[in-house]
């Protein structure tokens, strides 16, 4: 019900459309914006979340609500949500913004659980949150069955970087997958320009060099 976009270059996931949910699920959006625009009580927010009678759309406001007003007291109930088909990609845009290391840890907790688009999803938001304790569980997603969970591992653990994912990614670089092999080429990249940044331009050359980009990645 909810359309898909693309968000790099190999893969999709569910991405959310406030207006496309609303439609699908028969809903007034104007109405619905104006019942929560002025909605500021992260408890009330919460509430929504928990109330098992609240609609769908609801609860999609109140999570892009809590992206502001949210904090760690809302992460549970968001993290009940990130199996739902539907409601996943709402729930990671809160999650995404709240500050903190809980946020981290329920995502992932989750990709215990999750398959699919929603553990792809969760998987990006971990990158997005530059989460350096997801580096374990992430190199082994390099070796996921699917290869676009194995894809969307590469491209977190590009945006994590750092010595231990880029040791991941340069493992990576000889999959059989050609997708990873690629992913996991553009990620180097991406860890040498973060070396850079640190100052570290040793360890950017090294990562760049030719030896350490795969030559079937068209990089």
């Amino acid at each position: 019900m909810i359309p898909r976009c693309n968000t790099f270059r190999n893969f999709t996931w569910p991405a959310p459309d406030w207006l496309a949910f609303t439609r699908a699920l028969g809903t007034s959006a104007p109405q619905c914006l104006a019942q929560f625009d002025k909605l500021t009580d992260e408890s009330t927010l919460i509430a929504i979340l928990a109330d098992g009678d609240a609609s769908r759309a609801d609860k999609a406001m109140a999570c892009k609500r809590l992206t502001v007003y949210g904090s760690e007291a809302a992460i549970p109930e968001l993290a009940k949500l990130l199996s739902d088909p539907e409601l996943a990609s709402w729930t990671r845009i809160a999650l995404e913004a709240i500050p903190g290391s809980e946020a981290n840890a329920a995502l992932r907790t989750a990709c215990e659980s999750l398959s699919g688009n929603q553990l792809i999803g969760a998987i990006h938001s971990l990158g997005v949150r530059g989460d350096q304790a997801a580096v374990e569980m992430l190199t082994a997603q390099l070796q996921a069955d699917d290869p676009q969970v194995a894809v969307a591992a590469a491209y977190a653990l590009g945006k994590i970087a750092g010595p231990e994912a880029t040791a991941a990614l340069r493992a990576a670089l000889a999959s059989e997958q050609p997708q990873v092999r690629s992913e996991a080429a553009a990620a180097c990249v991406v860890c040498a320009e973060q070396a850079l940044k640190a100052g570290d331009a040793e360890l950017a050359a090294e990562i760049k060099s030719a030896k350490l980009i795969c030559p079937h990645s068209g990089l």
